[in-house]
């Protein structure tokens, strides 16, 4: 599909961009901040990139010779009706979607696992995209962060599966119509408690075949309650589907077994134990054995801005540690 995005600079809209440029459609689009670092990162594949004032839609279609019926106009719930090029596509008579349709386009054209959760689905996504990746399964990913080894948040393969991070702030969650479901947790984020068991509950509802979520999660353990499918659990206690054991972690990665093999993650804290834990019983369950999941994680390098170590001064080791929870 050929695409002009609106405030392509995003996480989330450079992605699809991105995905769309590399499947060989003719994609452009326009942002307030041309000089951002995914801006940069797009006009460095060869995407055109224009200022906010109107004009982007009208240049697009001069530069590539299409017609307004001949590509679509994306936008996110970031962006305001008043904003100039929204106003130049109504007047050209140009079909607007939202971001979360395109990717639920994408998505839901092939085998997908879809993240979702309030906690930690940035590292699980990045974590099964890498792990998929590495085994040779060549997948899709669209993710909400940098993953450092491939430094990307999102590019197109040529398996089968497409791994993503699923909103459930705006609701787009039950748009998606998952292979395989996955829930971290479940804490009063953007929304109530019972609106989020609604959506986790539809998000369920809408899997053909696997759902996981995290034993240690009261919140989590409700849904599985409540879902009428098979709902796989991982976490530390022996009742967990997937358990992790003999755990020891440091200042600089975590050890653990699962079902008798041993895993390293380069990654410190429970928390991570149980991200990569999702994303051994993901990859398991994508036909990967546990000995090539070892090797993929223990090769993983991190997330940019999640625990990433910038370096060290005056015997003062700097660690960035992004993460935003209202």
């Amino acid at each position: 599909m050929n695409a002009f995005f609106v405030g392509i600079g995003g996480m989330g809209m450079s992605g699809l961009a991105k995905i769309l440029h590399n499947a060989g459609f003719s994609v452009a689009g326009s942002d307030r901040n041309l000089d951002g670092d995914y801006c940069r990162r797009l006009r460095e594949i060869g995407v055109k990139i224009y200022l906010q004032d109107g004009n982007g839609p009208q240049l697009f279609m001069q530069e590539t010779g299409l017609k307004a019926d001949d590509f679509k106009v994306v936008k996110s719930t970031a962006v305001e009706n008043q904003v100039p090029d929204i106003l130049t596509a109504e007047r050209l008579g140009i079909e607007q979607i939202m971001r979360s349709d395109l990717l639920a386009m994408m998505f839901n054209e092939k085998k997908g696992i879809a993240i979702g959760g309030t906690a930690g689905k940035t590292t699980t996504t990045g974590l099964i995209a890498w792990i998929l990746k590495y085994g040779g399964k060549e997948p899709s990913c669209a993710v909400g962060g940098i993953i450092s080894g491939l430094d990307t948040n999102a590019f197109r393969g040529t398996g089968t599966h497409f791994v993503i991070e699923a909103d459930e702030s705006d609701g787009s969650i039950v748009k998606y119509r998952p292979w395989l479901s996955l829930v971290t947790n479940i804490s009063r984020d953007h929304k109530s408690l019972p609106e989020l068991h609604e959506l986790f509950a539809g998000f369920f509802d809408n899997t053909s075949e696997f759902r996981l979520v995290c034993a240690q999660d009261e919140q989590a353990m409700q849904l599985k309650k409540a879902c009428s499918k098979p709902v796989q659990t991982y976490g530390f206690t022996p009742d967990a589907d997937w358990q992790a054991e003999n755990i020891h972690i440091d200042n600089d990665a975590a050890c653990f077994d699962v079902r008798g093999t041993s895993f390293t993650v380069k990654m410190p804290g429970e928390h991570n134990v149980l991200n990569s834990l999702a994303a051994i019983a993901a990859a398991n369950m994508c036909g990967m054995d546990l000995a090539e999941i070892a090797e993929a994680l223990l090769a993983f390098p991190g997330m940019k801005r999640r625990y990433e170590k910038v370096g060290t001064a005056a015997g003062v080791t700097v660690i960035d540690d992004f993460a935003h929870n209202p």
